[in-house]
């Protein structure tokens, strides 16, 4: 997964190197985000930063964060933007694609005592996507406010031994829990 990542940056600093002459400053799309996040897990947050490119009715970018619902995770994805309408103030949909790393707590771990010592559960990174529709209250120079609206589903997978008792004795049970978090969100941001 980290090569996938790493292949990713590579294509696009490399790209945007080659390109170079064709991006005017103005073009650059740099915002930052909060988001409320609810669904069958508790109400929790969600801080996105998202960096790319915008011209005309589109844009694009790389963005990451911190995503506090059920399980602590760093989101690391694609964005894709399309706005509808002329001016400061216009509706856009927007789709995020990528993937989502666990940065699980120490005590949403599950621990369990082994003959060696304690043996803590460990976390594999999952699948994170995001889509939904917004709205911009920008200034004439193209920055400022926006307020969306939308949907996101990201996965994590939780590995475990634990012991079993068969009615005779012990046996180490090797477990796989796959999570799956779909939640609505709420979100205001700032483009710089």
């Amino acid at each position: 997964m980290k090569r996938v990542i790493v292949v990713i940056l590579f294509f696009v600093l490399q790209h945007t190197v080659s390109a170079q002459k064709k991006i005017n400053l103005k073009n650059i799309a740099v915002s930052s985000e909060l988001g409320i996040l609810n669904g069958k897990s508790q109400v929790n947050i969600q801080m996105l930063a998202t960096a790319g490119i915008q011209k005309k009715k589109y844009a694009i970018g790389l963005g990451s964060g911190f995503d506090y619902y059920g399980y602590r995770s760093i989101p690391f994805f694609i964005e894709g933007k399309r706005f509808l309408g002329e001016g400061n103030r216009k509706i856009f949909l927007y789709l995020r694609s990528g993937v989502n790393i666990s940065w699980v707590l120490s005590e949403q771990q599950r621990l369990l005592y082994t003959s060696t010592g304690k043996e803590y559960s460990t976390f594999r990174n999952g699948l994170y996507a995001d889509a939904g529709i917004g709205y911009t209250l920008y200034n004439s120079k193209g920055r400022g406010i926006f307020v969306g609206l939308g949907f996101c589903k990201k996965n994590l997978s939780e590995n475990y031994n634990d012991y079993l008792w068969n009615g005779s004795s012990s046996t180490l049970t090797n477990h796989d829990v796959k999570y799956n978090f779909n939640n609505i969100q709420l979100r205001i941001g700032y483009k710089f």
